[in-house]
């Protein structure tokens, strides 16, 4: 479906008749609760997407009540524990802002629950397990901070190939900051072999490495494929960034394009806006220094700090210092990142950038590892606190997750 709110209205319309014709097999077949279960949490999704909250919380809630149900009756039909653990861990992550909803409708989560359903069918020969595989890994990746641990799990255990396959190796790699392992993958496809959304990657990976001219050409392929909304501002500001970066003098010309293009809903694309909104251009050696960190190319972060950058404003005082703290939390220097962390809380002044909130959460994840609770607690309430900032959907669901794991000890 592409994403255009007026293609809900076809979605429904298929609904109804895959409802309708599942009312039709006998309730001793397990297939019938858990494929209600699925095609409930999947419009429930799709919903909430399009801003129809309380319609998506009730949708969730009969794919709870369903797969529930069928646990109960069928507790050897293992494809249950792939819808119910899904469940689980996205009510067990969903922020603070939306809670509401979920004692509205009576449901309740809990990610350990979630990770404990998914162990059990991974583990079992059932045709689901690479679903379930694929599903934890992304949890691990983009929930729980457990980029490293994605990575290796997926790799072990996923046996199949092909271009989704592909696809969902290259965002685990660049969320463990590895664009080079990322664009080996990449570089090794055939052209027609890829699902239009590996561009987009591709084009971060190269971008991270400074390689401007390779990142362009595939932001390129992707707005030439993408039919959708999500992603395509943070494109056309990506192919800004490429042309600013490389010291073009017609930058702005890029610029002006990007400005026009539409905000779709998604976190990338809302920052994307927030950036071309400033008339204040960003620092060429910060912005530099964030891309290398982000894809795990430390040699030339080092080798821009080593330059000693020029901060001009007090954003570029505070990014720095968040930068830093990102560059060596990567490179395992935990002391340094922590100073540089609660350093970035101390001057925030209260702006709504988002590099306070998601210090305070990765000290929360610090002191998480380090066993020392109460801290854990602190910070990630706080990364909570901050209100406004472009990441605060992300940020939010990642506290609440992390949160909900240590009270789940």
């Amino acid at each position: 479906m592409l994403e255009n709110p007026k293609n809900l209205d076809l979605y429904e319309d298929d609904f109804d008749l895959q409802i309708k014709y599942l009312d039709d097999i006998p309730d001793s077949d397990p297939n019938k609760l858990f494929l209600l279960a699925e095609l409930r949490l999947k419009y429930a999704l799709a919903l909430f997407k399009y801003g129809h909250e309380l319609e998506a919380a009730w949708n969730f809630r009969l794919a709870h009540k369903h797969v529930e149900r069928n646990l109960k009756l069928f507790p050897e039909f293992m494809a249950n524990y792939k819808t119910s653990g899904a469940i689980n861990i996205i009510l067990g992550s969903i922020p603070e802002k939306h809670q509401w909803l979920l004692t509205l409708v009576g449901l309740k989560g809990s990610i350990e629950n979630g990770n404990d359903q998914l162990d059990k069918l991974i583990n079992s020969n059932s045709v689901f397990r690479h679903e379930a595989i694929m599903i934890k890994s992304l949890l691990q990746s983009y929930v729980l901070n457990q980029t490293q641990q994605a990575v290796e799990s997926f790799e072990d255990r996923i046996k199949l190939e092909g271009p989704l396959i592909k696809l969902q190796n290259m965002v685990l790699y660049l969320k463990n900051s590895n664009g080079i392992k990322a664009l080996d993958i990449f570089e090794a496809s055939p052209q027609n072999d890829l699902l239009t959304y590996t561009y987009y990657l591709a084009g971060d990976a190269y971008i991270q490495k400074s390689n401007y001219q390779k990142a362009e050409q595939q932001y390129l392929k992707f707005l030439n494929l993408h039919h959708g909304a999500s992603n395509r501002k943070d494109a056309m500001y990506k192919i800004w960034l490429c042309h600013y970066l490389s010291d073009d003098q017609d930058h702005m010309n890029y610029r002006d394009s990007a400005r026009l293009e539409i905000v779709s809903k998604s976190e990338a694309d809302k920052y994307a806006d927030k950036m071309l909104s400033d008339n204040q251009l960003p620092n060429r050696d910060i912005m530099k220094l964030r891309l290398a960190t982000d894809g795990g190319y430390f040699n030339l972060a080092d080798s821009i700090i080593s330059k000693l950058p020029t901060r001009q404003s007090t954003r570029d005082t505070v990014e720095y210092d968040y930068r830093l703290a990102r560059l060596y939390h990567k490179k395992g220097d935990i002391a340094s990142c922590i100073k540089l962390y609660k350093s970035v809380l101390n001057h925030n002044n209260n702006e709504n950038w988002y590099f306070a909130p998601n210090s305070a959460l990765m000290l929360g994840y610090i002191y998480k590892e380090k066993n020392e609770l109460d801290l854990a607690r602190f910070y990630l309430k706080k990364a909570m606190h901050f209100k406004h900032h472009e990441y605060k959907n992300s940020i939010d669901a990642k506290a609440e997750a992390a949160l909900n794991t240590i009270s789940d000890r």
